[in-house]
C-alpha cells in the first residue's frame, strides 16, 4: 500500500512540473506559458518601438519649430507711430548722482505707472560728438536722461492736449492730486529748472 502512494506522489509531482493552474481555475500547458511569454515579449516590444517613434516624431516637431523661428522676418511691421520724448535733469548743487537716482527710482518714476499708454525710462548721457568723434561737446546733456515713452501719438496727444496746460489734464492732475509733494521736489530739492531741456520725436519706421 506504501509503494503505490509513493508511485501516485510522484505521478502527481510529474503533473504538476508540465502543468499549472490560472488564477480561476483554469489548467494552462507548458505550451500555453510559452505562447503567453512569447506574446508579452511582443507587447513590450511594440510599446518599446511605439516610444521610439514617439521621441522621433517629437524631435522632429521641435526641429521645425525652431527652423521656423530662425527665419529672418520678411513681413513689414505693421504701420504705427509713437513718440519718444527725452527730458535731461542737471543736478542741484549739494545734491549726489546717488541720492538723486534713488529718489528718482523709488517715488518719482512710479508715478508714471498710472498713465496707460506712456512709460517713463531714467538713464544718464555716456558720450556725445559728431560723426566719427565723441568729444562729449556737441550738446549739453545734464547728468540724468528721463525719456518719455508714447505707445501712440495720440496716446501723448491725450497726455498733452492743445489748448490746456498739462498740468490740467485730467488723468495728470489726478495723479498730482495725491502726489503733489513728490513732484515738488523734482526741481524743488533734486534738478534746476532752469538747466530743463526737453526734445521730442515722432518715431514712424523701425528695423525690426
Amino acid at each position: 500500500m506504501q509503494g503505490g502512494s509513493e508511485k501516485m506522489l510522484k505521478c502527481d509531482y510529474a503533473n504538476m512540473k508540465s502543468t499549472a493552474y490560472s488564477g480561476n481555475g483554469f489548467l494552462i500547458s507548458e505550451f500555453n506559458l510559452a505562447h503567453f511569454r512569447k506574446f508579452r515579449q511582443f507587447l513590450n516590444l511594440r510599446n518599446k518601438m511605439k516610444n521610439y517613434l514617439l521621441g522621433i516624431i517629437t524631435i522632429i516637431i521641435l526641429l521645425g519649430i525652431l527652423c521656423f523661428a530662425t527665419i529672418p522676418n520678411h513681413f513689414k511691421p505693421p504701420d504705427k507711430e509713437w513718440i519718444i520724448a527725452p527730458r535731461f535733469l542737471t543736478l542741484q548743487e549739494g545734491i549726489t548722482k546717488k541720492e538723486a537716482r534713488e529718489w528718482m527710482e523709488t517715488e518719482y518714476l512710479p508715478l508714471y505707472r498710472y498713465y496707460p499708454g506712456w512709460n517713463a525710462m531714467l538713464g544718464e548721457p555716456t558720450s556725445s560728438g559728431g560723426w566719427g568723434t565723441l568729444n562729449h561737446i556737441a550738446k549739453e546733456k545734464g547728468d540724468f536722461v528721463l525719456i518719455y515713452f508714447f505707445d501712440t501719438k495720440a496716446a501723448k496727444d491725450h497726455y498733452f492736449p492743445s489748448g490746456i496746460n498739462w498740468w490740467e489734464q485730467e488723468d495728470i492732475s489726478q495723479v498730482l492730486e495725491n502726489h503733489q509733494a513728490t513732484f515738488d521736489k523734482l526741481f524743488g530739492k533734486y534738478f534746476i529748472q532752469d538747466r530743463y531741456q526737453n526734445e521730442e520725436y515722432l518715431m514712424f519706421a523701425r528695423a525690426k
